[in-house]
């Protein structure tokens, strides 16, 4: 997938600066490596120098492919990272120099909007055909899921049962998968997309691996919440959606405070009026009544749970007037 991304900005990047690529193949046998290499524009060690291959891959710690290692004009390393800074950041990219991506980080993160996250030269659209521009001004859920992952296939119920509920209420959300499964069966993402209600970015869309080094994206199933300003609310709702449901909408930090403090009341509640053996509070007609215990955190407000439950009586103390004394008499 890297190749092809960076043959289509080899051009714009020579054009640039003085920016050539050198090739240090992987390749088990010369028949491969040359038939790979033809369709290459840049150079290449040659496949008989394996002394020089050794030699490169040791110097530059390469523990895996692809690896793209960016020199200065004195060869010294700028960065090991040229794969992710090209598929981030493209030919903008260039000159390499740790202060120049600090600076595109820095803007791309200020200017950030739906548009710039998910429209590229030349696909300003996700699977439905549904144009990003009509996915602004709503509450974007960017779901990386695996298409083959187990904890993705696991979760993907749940996802779908808040998802159905938020639509229900009105809610404005939508969710954009993002495949990120290496090595996958295109079939996959298609039979995947037929069993979801949600939208989908293409099977293998550059705009995916950007996205992915962008959010800095190491565990599936993560889902980035943005904004209706197209900024980014939360880095992984998934645990919420777990635990709340629907109820963790519209994902702000305010609704997650507001979560905490009435989970923070329940446990408090449950500490004092649920014991090993009663979980339960009476009516005053004798009925038990649990449901209180187990939703009253959804229901009511905590200053209104101690005003409704902790009420205690006492029965009258009686005592015989001959018991009674003064002792000062």
């Amino acid at each position: 997938m890297f190749t092809p991304n960076l043959m289509e900005i080899y051009d714009e990047l020579k054009e640039l600066g003085k920016f050539e690529i050198v090739l240090i193949t992987h390749d088990e046998d010369e028949n491969s490596f040359n038939e790979y290499f033809s369709k290459m524009p840049w150079l290449a060690i040659p496949f008989s120098d394996s002394d020089t291959h050794k030699k490169l891959n040791k110097l530059f710690n390469v523990n895996g492919i692809p690896q793209l290692t960016i020199l200065d004009q004195n060869g010294n390393v700028l960065t090991n990272e040229g794969v992710e800074i090209i598929i981030e950041h493209g030919a903008d990219g260039y000159p390499f120099t740790r202060e120049h991506i600090e600076k595109i980080i820095e803007r791309k993160e200020r200017n950030q909007s739906l548009q710039s996250l998910l429209v590229s030269t030349s696909l300003d659209y996700v699977i439905k055909k549904e144009t990003v521009a009509a996915l602004e001004g709503g509450t974007v859920g960017l779901y990386f899921m695996g298409v083959t992952n187990e904890k993705c296939i696991a979760f993907n119920s749940k996802l779908v049962e808040v998802y159905t509920e938020l639509k229900e209420e009105g809610a404005i959300f939508e969710i954009v998968m993002i495949p990120v499964v290496d090595d996958y069966d295109e079939t996959l993402v298609w039979n995947a997309l037929k069993d979801h209600p949600w939208f989908s970015l293409p099977p293998n869309d550059s705009r995916c691996d950007k996205l992915v080094y962008y959010f800095k994206i190491y565990d599936y199933p993560t889902i980035v919440a943005i904004g209706p300003d197209g900024k980014t609310l939360h880095s992984n709702i998934v645990d919420a959606i777990q635990e709340h449901g629907s109820r963790a909408y519209p994902f702000t930090p305010e609704k997650f405070e507001e979560l905490e403090e009435i989970k923070k009341a329940k446990r408090e509640l449950e500490s004092l009026l649920v014991s090993k053996d009663s979980d339960f509070v009476i009516q005053n007609d004798g009925a038990k009544c649990n449901e209180i215990l187990v939703s009253c955190h959804f229901r009511f407000k905590y200053p209104v749970l101690l005003e409704k439950l902790y009420y205690f009586t006492f029965p009258p103390i009686r005592v015989p007037h001959a018991a009674l004394s003064c002792p000062y008499s």
